[in-house]
């Protein structure tokens, strides 16, 4: 038995999606859920995440990470990709 301090398991660093690969997810398809892009990127999230973007057809919520969704909103108002909304 050691007398060392117990060490402490490295804490698991957040993953982050770019701005490159929601483009490319969101060019692959015509139509690509949420769901799978945090699964994709390994993004959390559940239902009860929501963050409020602006698109040219006014706000929108999507449930994304804030960073993630900010991106999005960058992406929808350079025209890169567009928003279904109802």
């Amino acid at each position: 038995m050691s007398d060392a301090p117990a060490s402490n398991p490295p804490q698991q660093q957040q993953k982050q999606a770019t701005a490159a690969q929601l483009r490319r997810i969101a060019k692959a398809r015509p139509y690509v859920p949420i769901h799978e892009v945090r699964r994709t990127y390994g993004l959390p999230g559940d239902e009860d995440l929501t963050v409020k973007i602006a698109t040219p057809d006014g706000d929108a919520w999507i449930g994304l990470p804030p960073r993630e969704a900010k991106l999005v909103e960058q992406l929808v108002q350079q025209g890169e990709i567009g928003p279904d909304l109802p």
